[in-house]
């Protein structure tokens, strides 16, 4: 056979240019504005998950301490409370319900008397829940574990 049928190799090696410094350098801001990117936005993170961890034990520790009150149904200290807790803690709405989800008292008082549905199973432990897209803590207020009487709401 000769030369002329067989198809030119392509296989040889073409020189490489060299990456312009210019462009490295837009390729390594590029990469550090990225990292501070990410690590910002893992510091977002791990603060909304500490947040988040606060405002239960917050929850289930004020649940703790409505025993006496809710079993008392004193209606006057109850509304005192929940008064105290949305000025201190700058929350929209606290009210408290019956087992049943009803509302016994509440800082919006267009509310009391009407049936919160995420009340009426309220966890033993703290609950965050979005609620008309408002974050809304929810506990249940028990005598003992198995015995729940009421249940607390703290809208954000």
């Amino acid at each position: 056979m000769s030369d002329e049928t067989q198809e030119p190799k392509e296989d040889s090696p073409k020189p490489k240019k060299p990456m312009s410094p210019m462009f490295r350098n837009m390729i390594m801001a590029f990469l550090a504005i990225m990292l501070l990117l990410i690590v910002h936005v893992a510091g977002n993170i791990r603060a909304a998950g500490t947040q988040r961890a606060d405002q239960l034990r917050m929850i289930n520790a004020i649940a703790s301490t409505l025993n006496d009150p809710v079993l008392q149904r004193d209606t006057v200290k109850l509304r005192r409370i929940c008064e105290n807790l949305a000025q201190q803690g700058a929350f929209e709405r606290v009210s408290i319900t019956q087992v049943s989800g009803e509302v016994i008292v509440t800082t919006d008082r267009t509310k009391e008397g009407t049936v919160l549905e995420h009340c009426k199973k309220a966890p033993n432990q703290g609950k965050i829940e979005e609620v008309d897209g408002h974050r809304t803590l929810v506990r249940s207020i028990f005598v003992a574990e198995d015995n729940p009487i009421a249940a607390i709401e703290i809208k954000l």
